[in-house]
């Protein structure tokens, strides 16, 4: 009796021999299609370092030359430095009694100190700007501003209106006598520029001070006010 035999079929070969490669998947051949796709880098390009060091080229020097000599200069820069920190000081004081009067007088004093705050603000871009031009560095900050103030604030839960106007009238005199010196400072050195700016603020000071003087004598106060405005030996 004769034996069957199965005869074995040899796998397909490829036109270069191989073995004919079994199907893929889906996933298989979405992945292949987005690896040919992708782009493939270049010797050329060329990855930053993550530490990569800084520019450490040094700025600039902020020196300009300037009207004066550079001793003269670094005195009167720091004198109107102090009329900055002064000036904001007091700015942010009227500002404060602006915002916190009260009273059967507080739209006419309100409006009062918010006319007087725009004025005083109104100079502080002029002083620093006078310091830039003699070739010094101005106040830079909130601390910068607390450290050169002569001036003081007023962190009160409450002030009356009467001495609200009373102690704006005082800083008011004091900072007149502020820019008084800067402007001796100036004088002396030759920096005409900066005494003829100071005048105008010296004089806007003084308006402000008889402002707020006879305000609170409007008040029925006949005696603060003018021991804050007499003259001064």
């Amino acid at each position: 009796m004769a034996r069957s035999t199965t005869t074995k079929t040899p796998p397909a070969m490829g036109k270069t021999g191989n073995k004919t490669a079994e199907p893929k998947t889906h996933a298989a051949a979405v992945s292949a299609s987005v690896a040919q796709a992708a782009p493939k880098s270049t010797s050329s390009a060329r990855a930053e370092p993550a530490n990569a060091p800084m520019n450490t080229t040094p700025p600039a020097p902020l020196h300009t030359p300037g009207p004066v000599g550079d001793n003269a200069a670094a005195q009167i820069a720091h004198a109107l430095n102090g009329v900055l920190a002064d000036a904001f000081t007091l700015y942010m004081k009227t500002k404060n009694f602006h915002w916190h009067m009260s009273g059967p007088h507080f739209r006419d004093y309100h409006l009062l100190l918010d006319d007087q705050a725009t004025q005083i603000f109104a100079i502080t871009d002029d002083v620093a700007e006078r310091v830039r031009k003699l070739g010094q560095r101005t106040l830079t900050s909130i601390g910068a501003i607390s450290h050169n103030a002569s001036l003081t604030d007023n962190d009160a839960e409450f002030v009356a209106p009467l001495d609200m106007l009373n102690e704006l009238c005082e800083d008011n005199r004091k900072f007149r006598d502020v820019l008084g010196k800067t402007h001796s400072v100036a004088d002396d050195a030759g920096d005409y520029a900066t005494t003829s700016a100071t005048e105008v603020w010296m004089d806007e000071a003084e308006r402000r001070a008889w402002f707020l003087f006879e305000t609170a004598r409007s008040l029925g106060d006949t005696n603060s006010p003018p021991k804050l405005l007499e003259a001064r030996a």
